[in-house]
């Protein structure tokens, strides 16, 4: 799709009305004139006048700045590597900082990300190109050649797409561009690549031998943990002491985790993924044997010595280590598609199978409202109790309802 050439619009000052055109002129620069006149016909009339030379706007209106710039030599023409300077650069974009302003959560490592691909795919293709020369046509030539020449999938030319259309929406709303031209690419239809579920027997022989995780204990309730609350690793690696609760309210045994944060191995702590934080409940042996094995109110639970989380790839390893001894090998879980994340999908499964209503499952697994949180941290209703029998359910079938293992005075 070819960009649009001209918008004509009307200004009133003082009761007047004066037409203006806005165009770009021959160094792809964008210009606001007036067309002296007070009608849309007659500004449309000297608008098609001007398309036939091509000329929309006339030089000798450009002020002195752009004419110094005119008569240079080679003239600065802004093209999208300059653009892209400091864009997704987390401490320099000026996109960054407006969105963080206006309440949106862009952590360090989507910034990264981002700013990874836009060097690694879209400057290569894009760099020298004039901003306002960039077209549909050409992003669609971009998009085949990430397909036919470097073999990435659909999902990743999406992402790759949507984070070239982002700086051109940007563009477009500083008035660098007129249109964003990525707004007319369809996108390509993403393969779902659904992570496996790991099978109630297959949890049975994972946590009822904890010879399998070779004495490491507390990795084992990591997993269990993420088995129990659909909890995300980074969540689970960020939880503190002080983020274990146990009260008991009415004869009811309150469990539950504080989940207010995630903990990245090259970030540190940030906020959760939707940037809110929310209450999960804990079957209470494993809430108890958890304050167990913690090293105090402000120590990571899930350390070597409080001070600092394990790496994501010790959990990690250690599950893929138990699974192949109990018969998962290393191709049979790629082509299972099963990874930590899988306990997630594993608990997601369970409670949607139990008949939990969608708004419950929400709020349990990571999108409820910061009011939300507040509300069931103070409050015990009935979705409380029939979340924790789902998860009481899932753990007697993962121990095969032998939970003297949970107990740390009891490890081998």
């Amino acid at each position: 799709m070819k960009r649009q050439e001209f918008y004509i619009y009307p200004r009133t000052k003082r009761k007047n009305t004066i037409w203006y055109i806005y165009a770009y002129d021959k160094f792809g620069i964008l210009h606001s004139q007036s067309l002296g006149v007070s009608t849309r016909d007659e500004a449309m009339e000297i608008a098609l006048e001007r398309k036939k030379t091509g000329k929309y706007i006339l030089e000798k209106f450009v002020t002195d700045f752009t004419k110094k710039k005119y008569s240079s030599n080679s003239p600065e023409i802004l093209t999208f590597g300059k653009y892209s300077k400091n864009w997704w650069l987390f401490e320099k974009c000026d996109y960054i900082k407006l969105e963080t302003i206006r309440g949106k959560n862009l952590s360090k490592r989507y910034c990264e990300t981002n700013r990874r691909a836009l060097n690694r795919h879209i400057l290569p293709y894009f760099s020298k190109i004039p901003l306002s020369k960039i077209s549909t046509m050409m992003i669609d030539t971009w998009i085949l050649k990430l397909k036919d020449e470097k073999g990435l999938s659909n999902k990743t030319i999406n992402n790759v797409g949507s984070i070239l259309s982002i700086m051109l929406k940007e563009a477009v709303r500083k008035g660098l561009l007129l249109s964003n031209p990525y707004s007319n690419v369809k996108p390509f239809v993403n393969k779902i690549n659904v992570h496996g579920i790991i099978e109630n027997n297959e949890c049975k022989k994972l946590f009822t031998n904890l010879k399998l995780w070779n004495g490491h204990y507390d990795i084992m309730l990591a997993n269990l943990l993420a088995l129990c609350t659909g909890m995300r690793q980074g969540e689970i690696l960020a939880l503190k002491g002080k983020d274990l609760y146990f009260y008991v309210d009415n004869n009811f045994s309150n469990c539950k985790i504080l989940v207010q944060h995630s903990y990245d191995r090259k970030f540190g702590i940030k906020s959760t993924k939707n940037g809110k934080n929310r209450i999960v409940i804990v079957p209470e042996i494993l809430l108890i044997s958890l304050r167990k094995i913690a090293k105090g109110k402000n120590k990571f639970v899930f350390s070597s010595n409080g001070e600092k989380p394990y790496k994501s790839t010790t959990l990690t390893r250690w599950l893929y280590r138990a699974l192949e001894q109990i018969g998962i090998n290393d191709s049979l879980r790629k082509e299972r598609n099963i990874t930590f994340h899988s306990w997630r999908h594993t608990f997601n499964s369970n409670i949607i199978t139990q008949g939990i209503p969608s708004n419950i499952v929400r709020k349990y697994t990571g999108h409820g409202s910061e009011e939300m949180t507040n509300h069931y941290f103070h409050d015990s209703d009935e979705s409380d109790k029939l979340v924790l029998n789902v998860a009481n359910d899932i753990l007697y079938i993962a121990t095969n309802d032998n939970l003297k293992f949970l107990d740390t005075d009891n490890i081998i």
